[in-house]
């Protein structure tokens, strides 16, 4: 882990891998392959939307 390195809350790093200075990660990333210097690394999480269909209105 190089110089001025930041991870966020709850990110898993895996293996053997090099993360360069300069580089930020975000909160509950994962991280299994080195990265590079001057960078900025997430992990783009998949969400459905499921629309609501028959919404009934509680009293």
């Amino acid at each position: 882990i190089g110089n001025n390195v930041d991870i966020g809350a709850n990110t898993c790093i895996i293996g053997s891998i090099t993360i360069g200075d300069n580089v930020t990660i975000g909160a509950m990333s994962f991280v299994n392959k080195s990265i590079p210097a001057n960078s900025i690394y997430i992990t783009k999480k998949t969400s459905e939307v499921i629309p609501v269909i028959n919404h009934k209105k509680w009293d």
